[in-house]
């Protein structure tokens, strides 16, 4: 029904964290974030792991 929403992406990002695949994890929190670039969880779910939100 959203398409364009980063909700889903950041949902995605939380399964493969809980699989312990942070690549495709911060994949996921990226395309939130190119999604929503305000998107506060995915950029904290980025620091968490040790990866650079802004790239």
């Amino acid at each position: 029904m959203f398409p364009g929403s980063s909700s889903l992406a950041v949902f995605r990002g939380n399964l493969h964290l809980m699989r312990a695949d942070t690549a495709a994890a911060a994949l996921a929190f990226r395309e939130a974030i190119r999604r929503d670039p305000r998107n506060g969880e995915a950029r904290g779910r980025l620091r968490d792991i040790g990866a650079d939100p802004g790239r």
